[in-house]
This record gives C-alpha cells, structure tokens and sequence, in this order.
C-alpha cells in the first residue's frame, strides 16, 4: 500500500479503528520528515537514527493524543510535539555535562576548582560551584544563601561552566 494516495485524516481515522497498515503508512510518510526536523534541530550525523527512534516513539504518541477539533494539522501538531523532544534531548546532549560528570566524579574536585583560579576568579563563584556541582545544592537554596535572584545564579554559573570548559578543552572537534 503507497501513503501517497492517502491524506493524514484518513489515515488517523484507520490508526484510531486499529488498522496495522495506516500505522505503517503513517511510520513510512513520516520518516523523511523525522530526519529533516532532527538536521533542523542540530543534530549531528552519528546521532540521526536515535533521533528518528526517538521520532517514531513520538509519532506514535500523537497519533494516540491528537485531536481534530482543535482546528491544527496534524502534521504542524506533530512537528511541534517532536521538536520539542528533539529539544529536551538536545539541552541534555550540552557538552557542559562533561564537564560536570567528569569533574565531580573526581575525589579531588575541590582541589581542581582552586587549582585553576584564572577560569574562577572570584571567592564567591568558586563556593557556588562547588556547592551546585559537587553538594548538589538547588538554585533557590543558593539563591537564599548569597541573597542573589535565581536568575543571577544561572547566569554566574553558566559563566562559570563555559570558562572552566574552555580551559578543560571541553568543546568537541568539529
């Protein structure tokens, strides 16, 4: 069977009544466009086909969730429901991770964040970030304790976090 001749509407209508071939129809038009959204979202070659897994698992969701009276295609609520996905991976594929994961492990953490005292200048900043990364202290806890907004800590540690990656030589070859 060829999707080509079958428009979106009708082909949810066969999913919702249980037909396996209007799943596969839909899994089939949708690929291509998995991909191309996966490119827009920047994502790189080697990490394409988790990506178009992680597409079809969203695909299959909003066949199940979408609803057409709420007067959207269901192609423009699909792209938004797997952009958003892409999104969310994406923000957890940050390279500061890395950084993260590879400092604290460490057990001489502390002794590497005064070490590079040029990437952490400031007395209060080197406390920050120990206390974010090594005892897991929440922004609204340190927020409290240094009586700075939460915004000024995202801000302080973000900053943080690219020097110390910059010095670390965390930023992948491209």
């Amino acid at each position: 069977m060829d999707y080509k001749g079958w428009n979106d509407y009708e082909l949810i209508y066969l999913f919702k009544e249980g037909s396996p071939e209007a799943y596969n129809l839909m899994f089939r038009k949708y690929k291509t466009f998995i991909i191309s959204v996966a490119r827009k979202c920047g994502v790189r070659f080697e990490s394409l086909d988790d990506y178009l897994q992680e597409g079809l698992i969203m695909l299959d969701k909003s066949l199940k969730t979408y609803n057409e009276s709420l007067n959207k295609t269901f192609t423009k609520y699909f792209e938004l429901v797997v952009m958003r996905r892409f999104w969310r991976l994406r923000s957890k594929d940050v390279y500061y991770d890395k950084l993260e994961n590879d400092l604290v492990s460490t057990p001489s953490f502390k002794e590497v964040i005064t070490e590079y005292k040029t990437c952490v200048k400031d007395k209060e900043d080197q406390d920050l970030l120990i206390e974010y990364f090594y005892y897991h202290t929440s922004i609204a806890e340190l927020s409290k304790k240094y009586k700075i907004s939460k915004t000024s800590i995202y801000k302080r540690l973000n900053k943080i976090k690219q020097n110390l990656a910059i010095e670390f030589d965390i930023y992948p070859k491209r």
